[in-house]
Order: structure tokens, then sequence, then C-alpha cells
């Protein structure tokens, strides 16, 4: 390797990190605004040990579940680069395709922990219409801190803001990142010199550094010490985004971020906060702005706050993209349109249904509930329950796809699992006073994933089992009429025939010359980077041809360019001049209402599955197919 080598890619790295810190990190490092102030709000007994006490929980609280959990182990569990809780999904698909003996239970057990992560990344994805939410909300509300007046606007302009967000999403994370990245730079310095000035102040607040004060402060609370940790929990928002977000950036920049900038600020900002409270015990409602030496810094304070909580929102919004992604390319969901908006990084994408369906959902919650308080009690649950069921998943692969022994396995699961049963069932009180909204959302989203799969499953492997096999297709093909093009009927299941192609032989009793059965398999990897794995292709008949394209679920597929460029290989026939030779076969199914007595599936799932069938996003634009050299061909189907 030469210098300039080492150089252009420990730039690189710098140039990615700076992009994590304005992309990744926002959720995290907007946290003190109101995690400290909301858990010792609910604190009894002295103020100072409180603040002690809280101080010392919000450390260990970021060095377990940050630091350890996710940093040092779970996001080991990549799947070739990228991360998110379908990557452990997909992680555990491959092992149950490889070796279908399960090593940690029954098949029951299997379907649990599958159905598990749905729910995990369901409920991820409610988060990211919480995360913008509360966090633009609790910015936006420090105005009141310097005008009264423009207080009672808290939320009106926290509206603006989010709708404005929501509209520059389309520019790419790249685009943000950079713009982002910097701001958030100066964010993080900002609260660790406010941290720092007030901590000169009171140097005894260090001793929060020891874990017996937050074992001890955590013990005397009795049973409020469930009120309080469903709070303390607020100071890790934001970890399961880091996970998410690896393949937007790659975990070494996301690391490099963290040690060098980020946490050693937070802890700062939180120590601060408690030496600010112990001297002024009345203020503790105000600890984050409280550190400002003067209401000039308050005011600046004010507004840079709330450009890193509009940045805040960035993390979950392209997490979300990212499991979106993930699912549409596991068959999960059905197909969206899905932009790529960087020609270096295939991770940066933006998807305008998701983005939309946020935005939406995030400014009724601002209005609905009114204030980032009120908002805390909606906000944990669904982070503890994504923190739990990610749990599962990662010991799950690790036992069973790395083979890890229960020797080994079993303090990492001990460590793990205390923390996250301790915050979940800590936050499982909240549910009454909003917690039921990601739980809702999640169930929504669940359902979707259900359905959508089950009307998969009825499609493909009921109602086309009635289909006639290839042998006797190929032999009905040597008695039709030949068009003289090349047709690329695209086929669900390489199996079966396309149904384009029989309902060709059944009407029109006539097929091209040339017949390729193309089918586009997605594998349980992001890339697929071999040619010779890319495209398998299996000669039927004379004339007759039948192609498996194999697809990672984070790449696009350029069908045309993947087929032109492996025939020669394959030496399976393409056209290499006249391109308009080319036709390309869909097949659109119409779903006929099934009567309450009869088909696959009832009236209403049935229902609900032919809208999203028709919302598909189209094969035209997700192959990148030619429009003028299409021809669609319906089906009537009865589910």
């Amino acid at each position: 390797m030469t210098a300039g080598t080492a150089a252009g890619r420990a730039v690189g790295a710098g140039s990615l990190a700076l992009g994590a810190v304005g992309v990744v990190f926002g959720d995290i490092g907007t946290s003190p605004l109101y995690a400290f102030r909301e858990s010792i709000g609910h604190a009894s007994g002295d103020i100072s040990d409180a603040a002690i006490g809280t101080a010392s929980l919000a450390i260990w609280a970021v060095t377990l579940v940050v630091t350890v959990k996710y940093l040092l182990f779970v996001m080991r569990a990549d799947n070739h680069g990228e991360g998110g809780i379908l990557a452990l999904l997909a992680l555990l698909g491959r092992w149950l395709n490889r070796d279908n003996k399960a090593r940690f239970g029954t098949s029951r057990r299997r379907t649990a922990i599958m159905i598990g992560l749905l729910i995990g990344a369901s409920l991820l994805l409610g988060d990211g219409a919480l995360t913008p939410a509360i966090s633009v909300l609790s910015a936006v509300e420090g105005v009141g801190t310097v005008s009264p007046t423009l207080g009672d606007y808290a939320v009106p302009i926290a509206v603006v803001i989010l709708v404005l967000l929501f509209a520059v999403q389309s520019k790419g994370t790249g685009s943000i990142g950079r713009v982002f990245g910097p701001v958030m730079v100066l964010w993080f310095l900002t609260i660790a010199g406010l941290g720092t000035y007030r901590l000169i102040q009171s140097p005894g607040v260090l001793k929060a550094f020891n874990p017996t004060y937050a074992v001890d402060y955590l013990f005397s609370e009795g049973l409020g010490a469930f009120t309080l940790l469903s709070f303390i929990i607020l100071t890790v928002t934001g970890a399961e985004a880091l996970y998410a977000d690896m393949g937007h950036f790659g975990l070494l920049p996301i690391r490099l971020s963290w040690f060098a900038l980020v946490k050693p600020a937070l802890l700062l900002c939180y120590l601060g906060q408690a030496a600010f409270v112990t001297k002024h015990p009345d203020q503790a409602a105000n600890a984050f702005y409280g550190m400002s030496p003067n209401n000039a810094i308050t005011l600046a304070l004010v507004v840079l706050a709330t450009l890193a909580t509009v940045i805040a929102s960035q993390a979950l919004i392209t997490g979300a993209f990212s499991l979106v992604r993930q699912a549409v390319q596991l068959r999960l969901v059905p197909r969206l349109t899905i932009r790529h908006t960087s020609v270096e990084h295939e991770g940066q994408i933006y998807i305008p249904l998701v983005n939309y369906a946020i935005g939406v959902v995030c400014v009724i919650l601002t209005v609905s509930f009114g204030s980032s308080s009120a908002l805390a009690s909606a906000y944990v649950f669904a982070v503890a329950g994504t923190m739990l069921l990610t749990s599962i998943g990662f010991c799950a692969v690790a036992h069973a796809l790395w083979k890890w022994s229960l020797a080994r396995l079993l303090p990492v699961a001990v460590l793990f699992f205390v923390v996250d049963i301790s915050f979940f069932v800590a936050t499982a009180t909240k549910i009454v006073d909003g917690g039921y909204v990601p739980v809702v959302l999640a169930g929504v989203l669940v359902a979707i994933m259900v359905i959508w799969r089950t009307g998969q499953h009825i499609l493909h492997g009921t109602v086309r089992a009635n289909d006639p096999p290839w042998d006797q297709t190929v032999t009905r093909l040597k008695d039709a009429t030949r068009m003289p093009v090349f047709g690329v009927f695209l086929n669900s299941d390489a199996d079966r025939p396309p149904q384009a192609l029989l309902t060709e032989l059944s009407l029109a009793r006539s097929v091209p010359q040339v017949v390729l059965s193309v089918t586009v398999e997605t594998q349980p990897v992001p890339f697929v980077v071999d040619d010779a794995d890319k495209v398998v292709a299996e000669n039927l008949a004379p004339d007759v041809w039948r192609i498996l394209v194999r697809a990672g679920y984070s790449e696009a597929t350029d069908l045309p360019a993947v087929l032109a460029g492996n025939a020669r290989g394959i030496h399976y026939p393409w056209p290499e001049d006249d391109g308009e030779r080319i036709v390309y076969f869909l097949n659109e199914n119409t779903f006929r209402d099934t009567p309450e007595d009869g088909g696959y599936m009832s009236k209403r799932p049935e229902a609900i599955y032919n809208v999203l069938q028709r919302n598909a996003a189209s094969p035209t634009t997700f192959y990148s197919l030619p429009p003028r050299q299409i021809v669609t061909i319906g089906t009537h189907i009865d589910l």
C-alpha cells in the first residue's frame, strides 16, 4: 500500500466519520436536552444525591448499551456491511436455509424469534416517527426560557421545521450529512464545553463515574426505580440507529466518531447538568439550558439546539430507509420506489413513500401530544422493545450461526438481558400514558408484513401449483407460432412457467422466437459480486431458456444490463445491436372478491393484499426496464 493510498483512505474514513456525526449520532447526541431533566424530575429525596445518582445512571447506561452492547458486540453481526434488525433476520434466514436443524430449539421457537425481529423492525420504524417529534419539540420549547411569549408557539414552529426536514430528504443522505456534520461537531463541542464549565465549579460530581452510586441510587428509589429507569433510557435513544445506519457509513467511521467526540461530549454534558443542579437545586427542571452562563449564550444555545434536533431526526429517518429497503428485498413488503442518492455509496437511498408516511405521522404526533414531556412516555417503550428484540436476535445469531458455546454466550446474554429487560419492564408502565402509540404503529406494520407474506405464499405456492409444469409447456411451445422477437418473461417462480407465457399460449397461440424466463431471486446478502453466482441459465429446449438472476437485498437490479452483461459468458442468446427486438412480458394479477365461505384468504385480508399488490412499485421502474418494450398481460385470480 502506498502512502498516497493510505492517506486517501484516511481522508475517506474521516469524511465518512464527519457524515456519521451529522446523521447517525443526531438522536443520541440531543438526548441531554430532555433525558436528565425528565429523569431527575421524577426522583425523590435529596436533590444533590439525585443529581449525582442520575448522572451515574446516565454514564453507565451509555457505556453498557452503546459502547459495550452495540459498538463492541451487536454491530459485529453485520450482513456484508449492512446492519439493523433485519440484517439479523437475514443472517438467521441464511442459517435456516443452510441447516434446518435448529441448535436453539424447535421450529416453533425459530418462528417466534423471526416474528420477534419483525416486531422489532416495526417498532424501530414507529420510533422513526417519534424521534423527530420529541427532538425538535424539546429544542423549540427552549425558546420559552428566553421569551415565555414565544414559548406558546413551540408546537407550530416545530411543525414548520419538521415539514422542511422531510422536504429535503430527497437530496440524499450524503449531501445532508456533509451539511449536518459540521453543525453537529459544533453541537458536541458546545455541550462538552458547557459541561466542563459547570464541572470545574463542582468537581465532586466526578464520583458519578463510580457505578455504585448508580446502583445505590436506583435501589433507594424503591418501586420508583421503574419510573426512573423509564426515563434513564432516554439517554440511549438512537443506539439502534447506529446499527441500522451501518450500511450508510460503515462500522469504522461510526466507532471513530463515537470514541473521539460523541461519547466524551455526552458524558461531560450529563456531569455538567448534575453539577449545575447541585449548585441550583430549584433549577432542576431547566438543567440543560441552566448550564449556560448568561442569556446571550442561552439564546445562541437554543438556536444551535434547534438545528441539532432537526439533525437528530435524520438518524431514524435514514435508518427507516435502510430497514424498508431490506424488507422489500426480503419480500416482507411490496416493491417500493427506491432512489439511490449517491454513486459512491450504495447504502445511501431515498424512499418517497416512507418519507411521506413518517412525516405525516410525525406531524400528527407533535400536534396531538403538544410537549416533549408528553411524548417521552410514548417514546421510551418503542426504544426498550427494539433493544430487547435486537438482543434476542443477536444471541440467536451468535449461538446458531457463529457457533458460540453457551459458556461464551452466557455472560454476554446475561449482561444484555439484565439491562434490556429492566428497561422494558420499566417502560411498560408507560403504555397507558402514550406507549400504546408505537405498539399500534408496530401492529399495523406487522399486520401488513404478515398479510403480504401470506398472500404471496398462497399466490405462488397454492394458486400457481395448478399451472402446468415446464415439460408440458415446452411441448406446447413446439407447435406455437413464433414472433420474430426476443421475449423476456419475468417470472416470480422459476419452477413453473411464467403466467404471461401460459396466457400467450392459451389465447394468442403465438410466442416470441426466443423465450427467456427470468426470475430475480433475492439472496440473504447485501450484494452479489461474483458474476458466476449472479446469473444461472438453463437451456430447456431450442430457443427456450430459464434464467435465474441472484441479487443482494441491498442492491438495485438493472435487469437489462445484467442480462446483456452476462449473455456472452453464460451463452444464452441476446441481440447485441438491435435492442428493439427485445420485448419484456409482464403479468398483472387482478384479484376477484372472495365469498365469505370460499377462497384461501378471508375477505378483509384479501382486500388489504389486493390494495398492497395494486400499489406496489411497477417492475418497469424496479428493474429498470425500457417502457416502450413492455407487454403487460392480465390474469384474474381468486385468493
